[in-house]
C-alpha cells in the first residue's frame, strides 16, 4: 500500500461523541477539545453557521431528511480532517450507515438516562424534536437509538458525574483507545 507524501499518521483517531440530546456532548466534547489541544466541530453549529439557520428552522422549512443530509456532509468533511473532536448531533448515530461511516474514528456513546436529559435541557427550547412532552419524548429517542449508540467502541455513563468528571473519563479514553497518548 502506497503512502501520501507530507501525510503524517501520528495514530490518533477522531474522537466522536454520541448519544441523545441532554447527554452532555457539546460541553464534553469543548473541554475535551481544550485537554487534547484540539480542534472541534460541533456540526449543529457547523450546520446552522453554513445554512443562516436555526436547526429548528432548518427542520420547519426543509425537513428533517434535508437537516440530516447536510449533518452527514458535515461529519464526513469533519472526519476527513486531521484527526479532533467531533461532536455530531443526538440523531445522527441512528441515521442509516452514519455509525459505519465512523468506524476509523473513536466512538463514545456519552449515556444518560432520560431523566437526566430532560433535567439539563429544561431552558433550551431550541430542540425540534423535543417540543412537547420532553420527558416521553426522550425516552421514545433513546430507546429508539440506543441500538445505534451501542455500536460505538466505548460507553462512559454520565448519570452522577459532573461535567469534569465526565470529560476526565473521556481524556483516559482518547490518551489510550483513540491513539492521542
Amino acid at each position: 500500500m502506497g503512502r501520501c507524501p507530507g501525510v503524517v499518521n501520528t495514530g490518533r483517531r477522531h474522537i466522536v461523541l454520541v448519544g441523545p440530546p441532554g447527554s452532555g456532548k457539546s460541553e464534553a466534547g469543548r473541554l475535551l477539545a481544550l485537554e487534547l489541544e484540539t480542534a472541534l466541530t460541533d456540526v449543529d453549529e457547523v450546520i446552522v453557521r453554513e445554512e443562516g439557520a436555526t436547526i429548528a428552522q432548518i427542520f420547519e422549512v426543509e425537513g428533517e431528511a434535508v437537516f440530516r443530509a447536510k449533518e452527514q456532509r458535515a461529519v464526513t468533511q469533519a472526519l476527513a480532517a486531521p484527526a479532533h473532536v467531533v461532536v455530531p448531533g443526538g440523531g445522527w448515530a441512528a441515521q442509516p450507515g452514519a455509525m459505519v461511516s465512523a468506524r476509523r474514528a473513536y466512538r463514545i456513546h456519552l449515556r444518560t438516562s432520560a431523566e437526566s436529559a430532560a433535567t439539563r435541557l429544561t431552558h433550551d427550547h431550541s430542540r425540534p424534536l423535543l417540543r412537547e412532552g420532553r420527558l416521553e419524548r426522550l425516552r421514545a429517542l433513546i430507546d429508539e437509538r440506543l441500538p445505534y449508540y451501542e455500536l460505538a467502541d466505548q460507553d462512559v455513563e454520565t448519570d452522577g458525574r459532573s461535567i469534569a468528571g465526565v470529560v476526565s473519563v473521556l481524556a483516559e479514553l482518547a490518551l489510550g483507545e483513540g491513539g492521542w497518548g
